[in-house]
């Protein structure tokens, strides 16, 4: 039955395949191929839609510029992290009453700078010792102000890198599933949830095949123009293996086609 196999294909492109593909009903091609370039790019849109934002490991360099930032810093602001730290964390350093007039969070930078005082709290971590030559030759407190404005925007960056993409002000990885589920599933394949599963005629109030598949609804999504192209014939290209299910049940499409077209 249907399968990728091993091609790769963008959104884009199976959407400008699907395009071309909408003349098939019309045209005297060869009936296989079509089949197959349909399952194609239906495979390959729910390949894409299935993407996933991967994120990326924080750079070894970031952390050394955090570390040389809060070793070069001053005493008063080293107690500080210290007493956030024993507080528990800075919602519970902030929650005190002497401090209930700040107005800043720091909750998501705490986290950075107890990290990097847990690793230059005294001579004994791991990156001190890795870096003790280096920390010896410079005068850390000389570069303090230099060094604390290359941490500020090394990590500002770091954070625009590392957020997950957005499309205006939604989720770019969401944006995709919904832009592709709305490509795959149509009216007689009703998407299921949130996933890029699409439900199987059974839910379909009409399913007679001269109104389900009009012309008018040609091109409406992959996996209905699958079942309706499938539809021609009782059996036919489709179904060039003898499968379960028949593409249609006397004039109606039969419930479950679609899982028996798209078979791997």
């Amino acid at each position: 039955m249907c399968s990728i196999g091993a091609r790769a294909i963008t959104v884009a492109i199976a959407l400008m395949v699907c395009t071309a593909l909408a003349s098939v009903y019309a045209a005297q091609a060869d009936e296989m191929d079509t089949f197959f370039a349909l399952c194609d790019v239906y495979e390959a849109a729910k390949a894409m839609g299935a993407t996933t934002y991967k994120q990326q490991s924080k750079p070894e360099a970031l952390t050394n510029i955090e570390n040389y930032n809060i070793t070069a810093s001053s005493n008063d602001w080293k107690q500080l992290v210290n007493a956030i730290k024993k507080a528990g964390g800075w919602p519970q350093h902030k929650a005190k009453p002497e401090n209930a007039k700040i107005s800043y969070d720091w909750t998501s930078d705490f986290e950075t700078w107890s990290a990097a005082h847990e690793d230059t709290k005294d001579k004994t971590p791991p990156w001190v010792k890795q870096h003790e030559a280096l920390l010896q030759a410079t005068n850390l407190n000389a570069c303090a102000q230099a060094i604390n404005v290359t941490a500020a925007e090394a990590t500002r960056l770091w954070q625009k890198i590392a957020n997950k993409p957005k499309v205006g002000s939604s989720n770019a990885e969401e944006s995709l599933r919904n832009s592709v589920a709305a490509a795959l599933c149509g009216p007689l394949s009703p998407r299921v949830g949130d996933t890029l599963n699409c439900g199987d005629i059974t839910a379909v109030a009409n399913k007679m095949k001269t109104a389900a598949c009009a012309e008018n609804r040609h091109g409406t999504a992959l996996s209905d123009d699958l079942i309706c192209f499938c539809s021609r014939s009782t059996d036919g290209p489709c179904l060039h293996a003898a499968g379960t299910k028949e593409v249609l049940d006397g004039t109606d499409l039969e419930d479950g086609i679609l899982e028996e077209l798209t078979d791997a």
